[in-house]
């Protein structure tokens, strides 16, 4: 059964732009190893096809194993010990190791694999192989570039803190570069969003890197291996491991494929972190063989992990736990219970949406907070030349403005909250949600009498509203020397005969009615000709 994990079930509708920066680093040094091997390699490739002797050569190590006598070891001339000219794929395994081997540490283990082979060869023979092969290995070093991995290497002996950074970057093969970066994308974009501070961030990452080359120098001191070390494997526990204290209840997505059987499972982080972990630990105390990896490295990062955020990150987590706990619930109802792969990818583009949804309302949040100190303050110029650089960048929606000003209504009458009334009743009319709109133009009016609407051709629709709803006073207030108030940019004709209706037929104000009528009556209007002769015959019919 295959799983892996791929992602955490949160949407906190931020970037890990840290995390995805150490991705590309990564593939970029991995990219510049694979071309530093494949020139080492073509270099051997070509120096030992120039040293090749065919199978029917005269001495072959062949003939001499064929042979089955001690005695003839020893009286063979040296061409049949030259174990790298006698087989092509000999020497082209053997010279890039030591090549690589700039400490002389994989020497001891090659020559033991070597000697393995040709164990009855006597002392003197199997001298005379290693000469012959150290002589090839100088020939061949001549022209070759240097061997990337052996400098970016973490060689336990050294203590070195650079090497330590440059061998967590660094992979043996794409495979080990492929699997290390799915599980850093599975647990470490959400640690980098959860931590808030991306320097905050990285140094814990920095902290991991170095507690695990430590401690695996130290039990090279007890007689451990002491072979150099690649891979962000370390890094990639001790994030794991940071998850399993900061996100415990977060549901990490586990792909699973099980013959037949593909679907997406959810596995708290917890779980993981113990399984991972908890496996690397067994398989090293137990000793059952690491297959070339590092044990110590996944145990200690692991661990470490979890103790820096334990020491370090409990104030946050106590910051985050209703943000988080809501996201994990807001994610829980989304989930498909099925868990069924096509339908999980299949809701993806709407889970997207509503991600997207859930962090323009934490930005709204953001932004009353912010505005609620300016108010607080009495500072409302900057309140509303903040209020401004918003609209500009979330210019079309109104609900958030119209909840915007609702909140701020709460705090007191003032400037600021005639300006994010405009702002509202701005995009309401834009969305033809008339009616909400005359709720906010009311309480705008009952701060300031003159109150005055950002578009003025909304000024005739909201004041025919007003008046449909029996909101006299409200239409009034709005047409009411909309010309002195808008200018040329207004129907002031329409104003004019709207008003001067209100004051006649609702308003109870015939002398003002009659006054707003001769005004009327000398304007030049033929679009309007008829309805103020009908308005003008009412009240004269009236006297």
């Amino acid at each position: 059964m295959l799983t892996i994990p791929y992602g955490a079930d949160l949407g906190l509708g931020r970037r890990s732009y840290v995390t995805y920066a150490i991705v590309v680093l990564c593939i970029l040094i991995h990219l510049m190893q694979d071309s530093n091997r494949d020139k080492i390699d073509e270099a051997a490739e070509k120096y030992c096809t120039s040293i090749y002797q065919s199978q029917q050569a005269r001495y072959s190590l062949d003939d001499l194993r064929e042979s089955g006598s001690d005695e003839s070891f020893n009286i063979q001339p040296e061409q049949s010990l030259d174990i790298l000219r006698d087989s092509k794929y000999e020497c082209e395994f053997v010279l890039p190791v030591l090549h690589q081997d700039i400490k002389g540490i994989l020497r001891p283990l090659l020559i033991k694999e070597i000697e393995g082979d040709f164990g009855h060869l006597d002392e003197t023979a199997r001298e005379k192989m290693m000469a012959l092969v150290d002589e090839h290995y100088e020939a061949f070093s001549l022209d070759v570039p240097a061997d990337l991995d052996a400098k970016l290497m973490y060689y336990p002996d050294s203590w070195n803190p650079f090497t330590t950074l440059t061998s967590t970057l660094s992979h043996g093969d794409w495979w080990h570069l492929i699997g290390n970066l799915i599980f850093f994308m599975a647990f470490a974009p959400a640690i980098e969003l959860l931590i808030g501070n991306r320097l905050k961030y990285v140094g814990f990452l920095l902290a991991i890197s170095f507690v695990t080359s430590v401690t695996y120098s130290l039990t090279t001191l007890i007689g451990q291996s002491s072979l150099p070390t690649l891979g962000l494997s370390g890094v990639v526990m001790g994030v794991i491991g940071m998850s399993g204290f900061l996100m415990p209840r977060v549901k990490i997505m586990v792909f699973v494929w099980f013959f037949t059987i593909i679907k997406t499972i959810y596995v708290s982080a917890w779980i993981l972190a113990l399984w991972y972990i908890g496996w690397d630990a067994w398989d090293m105390l137990s000793g059952d063989g690491s297959g070339g990896v590092n044990l110590v490295a996944h145990v200690s990062g692991g661990i470490a992990g979890y103790l820096l955020a334990y020491y370090f990150l409990g104030e946050r987590r106590e910051e985050i736990h209703d943000e988080l706990h809501d996201e994990i619930e807001y994610s829980r109802s989304q989930r498909v219970d099925s868990g069924s792969f096509s339908s999980h990818v299949g809701t993806s583009a709407r889970m997207k949406n509503e991600e997207t949804e859930r962090a323009a309302k934490k930005d709204h949040s953001e932004m009353l907070s912010r505005l609620h100190k300016y108010v607080r303050d009495n500072d409302y110029s900057n309140a509303i030349i903040f209020m401004l650089d918003q609209f500009e960048l979330t210019p079309s929606n109104a609900e958030l403005y119209e909840e915007l000003f609702n909140n701020m209504h709460t705090w007191g009458m003032n400037r600021a909250l005639l300006c994010a009334g405009r702002a509202a009743i701005y995009l309401l009319m834009i969305n033809k949600l008339t009616a909400r709109a005359l709720i906010i133009t009311e309480k705008c009016q009952k701060i300031d009498s003159s109150f005055c609407l950002a578009t003025p051709k909304d000024v005739v629709n909201l004041a025919l509203c007003a008046k449909d709803q029996h909101q006299y006073k409200v239409a009034y207030s709005l047409v009411k020397q909309a010309g002195i108030r808008y200018g040329f940019m207004i129907d002031v004709v329409r104003c004019k005969l709207i008003e001067t209706t209100l004051l006649w037929h609702h308003l109870g104000q015939a002398d003002e009615a009659r006054r707003q009528m001769k005004i009327l009556l000398n304007m030049n209007s033929p679009h309007e000709k008829d309805n103020i002769r009908a308005l003008a015959a009412s009240m004269e019919m009236s006297k």
